[in-house]
Formats: structure tokens, C-alpha cells, sequence
């Protein structure tokens, strides 16, 4: 589990890096007024290493505790396991268990 936390950490590194650079080539490549000569050479840039590997699709929500990637509260950024332990113990403000 933990090198997809670091792998994961990386992508989102790479992903604020270079998030403005990416749109404003990809506006640049699909704008039809800019030359065709500069839309290519955009497009080119967008399919290089660096670029692809800050794409946002490859974000992928996951737990900060366990890693686990699945059933994830995006608001606490945890899974649903470790949200309702954290629930329990009274370590996230303002949540309380509800029984009726």
C-alpha cells in the first residue's frame, strides 16, 4: 500500500506543477484561429514524459491512513472504514454517531 501513496503523491506533485502550462497549451491546440505550426508543436508538447505524467486522470482518490482506494469520504479524505473508527473515537469534529 505504500508505494501507491507515494506514487500517488507524485502524480499530484507533477499534476500542481504543471496544471497552468497544460491548459493553456491544450486552449492553444484546439483554438482554429492559432497557426497550424503552433498547434502541432503544442499538441507535441502535451503527449511529452513530463506532461502526460501530470495528467488529472491519473489522480485517483485514496486514504491518507491505509491507502485503501476505495469508498472514500472526499470531505475527510479517508475511507469508510477509518472515517467511522475516527467517528467513534470522537477524533473528527463535529460528526457524531446517530442511532435511532
Amino acid at each position: 500500500m505504500y508505494k501507491y501513496l507515494i506514487r500517488d503523491y507524485s502524480y499530484r506533485f507533477f499534476y500542481s506543477k504543471n496544471e497552468y502550462l497544460r491548459r493553456i497549451l491544450f486552449t492553444m491546440y484546439l483554438d482554429l484561429s492559432v497557426n497550424l505550426r503552433f498547434r502541432l508543436m503544442a499538441h507535441a508538447k502535451l503527449n511529452s514524459v513530463n506532461f502526460v505524467k501530470s495528467s488529472s486522470i491519473r489522480l485517483h482518490n485514496r486514504c491518507t491512513f491505509t491507502g485503501r482506494s476505495r469508498s472514500i469520504i472526499r470531505t475527510a479524505r479517508v475511507s469508510r472504514i477509518m472515517f467511522r473508527k475516527l467517528a467513534s473515537n470522537g477524533s473528527l469534529p463535529g460528526i457524531k454517531k446517530i442511532s435511532w
